[in-house]
């Protein structure tokens, strides 16, 4: 695969028409991410995964899915970016805004935006309350990435990397109600979907990465044993036999 799935994605998911309660922002929403391909060159660009955010907005967290070489792969990339509320008219809009390649060891550049019309009211509940909140089910927009890759030929003689991509987010309902319903942080609604994603055959394409389900146990275990016998055996005449086991 090339660089361009590398970088982490800096993101931030802003969710509008929530009422703003704050002991809400707490509580988290899930999308599921659906990448297709339509042009570029020289990429196996992600195919799919999730995103965990704030229900309030803030800080998001992206668990992506990639075909690497035939293997399943995936990008565990927490981020920031811009949360806002458009409207049009009497529409209102949930908009996700992304970019990619800001860091010091990136060469790719990229930018993801999509959007969705917010009509779904639905009730979230948690350890310690409920919440009427009304989101878009359906995000949709675009996703354009290219890598120069310094420069760098690979194995098979290509170089930089191009891609043009159709990007949809779908509101997961029943995760999100599972989570918030189970008090989950951020944190621990982003494992949880990596453990989802490892279930369904994803690995993380460094081999020297931990599988966060991964345990450590030990075990002691010690037996004693002793068994006594003790027999005597007497015939006709004079011979006797005596044995014993300690």
């Amino acid at each position: 695969m090339t660089a361009v799935i590398r970088p982490l994605l800096l993101l931030l998911l802003v969710l509008a028409g929530l009422h703003l309660l704050p002991a809400a922002h707490a509580q988290v929403v899930v999308y599921r991410l659906e990448f297709k391909h339509q042009d570029g060159f020289n990429v196996d660009y992600y195919t799919g995964g999730y995103l965990a955010a704030p229900l309030l907005g803030g800080t998001g967290n992206f668990i992506l899915t990639a075909i690497e070489n035939g293997r399943r792969v995936l990008d565990a990339s927490p981020g920031s970016g811009t949360y806002f509320l458009a409207r049009s008219g009497d529409k209102r809009y949930n908009v996700v805004s992304a970019t990619i390649g800001n860091g010091a060891d990136s060469t790719a550049n990229g930018s993801y935006v999509a959007f969705g019309e917010a009509k779904r009211t639905v009730n979230i509940v948690t350890p310690t309350g409920t919440y009427k909140i009304k989101l878009a089910t359906v995000l949709k927009g675009e996703s354009i990435a290219a890598d120069d890759e310094n420069g760098e030929v690979k194995f098979n003689g290509t170089v930089g990397t191009a891609d043009f991509s159709d990007l949809t987010l779908y509101f997961e309902e029943g995760l999100t109600e599972e989570y918030n319903n189970d008090g989950f942080s951020l944190e621990e609604t982003a494992t949880r979907l990596t453990r989802l994603l490892r279930w369904r055959g994803f690995a993380n394409p460094d081999a020297t990465d931990e599988d966060p389900d991964t345990g450590t146990g030990t075990g002691t275990g010690t037996g004693t044993g002793t068994g006594t016998g003790t027999g005597t055996r007497t015939g006709t005449g004079s011979n006797t036999t005596t044995s014993a086991n300690p």
